[in-house]
């Protein structure tokens, strides 16, 4: 190898030397959703979000959103997370432990592989129960491109409900509003 070549290699190991490695987890976990059992409702809408101090913490904020379903509006509650390892079945476990510094208000979830939390009772154990506890990773949906236009655009995208089905809307603050599909393919609105 050629002295200049050493140097160069030399010069691009030293350029990297204190950089952070690249996160291996991501910073937000979730959302997970599902709809839990409810004792005298239909069932709670539940979207949980975790969100890591940095890309290697093991603990951070989260988000809950729990609608009871037939009820009326959602309930949302925030707090601190910290992943916990074991449960009474399982010593490997990792658990996710909502308010752990809140005695009494913990709530637990145990992760299922990385797209799926169950909820857990307040020790740690499966509720008894054949009903589901489960979340479920919501992979996120590819944007629509009219939508993304209109948006781009200064406009609002909405849908509305015709006879023939569902369409999109681009409405501007100047009162203009056209087929959000049609202003994508010609860049004309009304």
């Amino acid at each position: 190898m050629s002295s200049s070549l050493r140097v160069l290699l030399l010069l691009g190991a030293l350029a990297l030397e204190g950089r952070p490695a690249l996160a291996a987890e991501p910073l937000v976990l979730g959302p997970f959703v599902g709809t839990i059992p409810c004792a005298d409702c239909p069932g709670i809408e539940t979207e949980l979000t975790l969100t890591r101090k940095d890309a290697h913490a093991a603990e951070g904020s989260y988000q809950l959103r729990s609608t009871y379903l037939e009820r009326g509006p959602p309930i949302e509650s925030s707090g601190a997370w910290t992943s916990l390892r074991g449960t009474p079945q399982d010593e490997n476990a990792t658990v996710y432990a909502l308010d752990p510094d809140r005695p009494g208000h913990e709530q637990y979830f145990l992760k299922l592989g990385d797209d799926r939390v169950r909820m857990l009772d307040g020790e740690r154990n499966p509720i008894p129960s054949d009903l589901n506890f489960t979340l479920t990773l919501q992979r996120p949906a590819l944007a629509n491109p009219a939508s993304v236009h209109c948006a781009q655009a200064g406009g609002v995208s909405r849908l509305v409900q015709e006879a023939g089905g569902t369409r999109g809307l681009c409405r501007f603050a100047d009162g203009r509003e056209c087929d959000e599909w049609a202003f994508f393919r010609t860049g004309v609105c009304g």
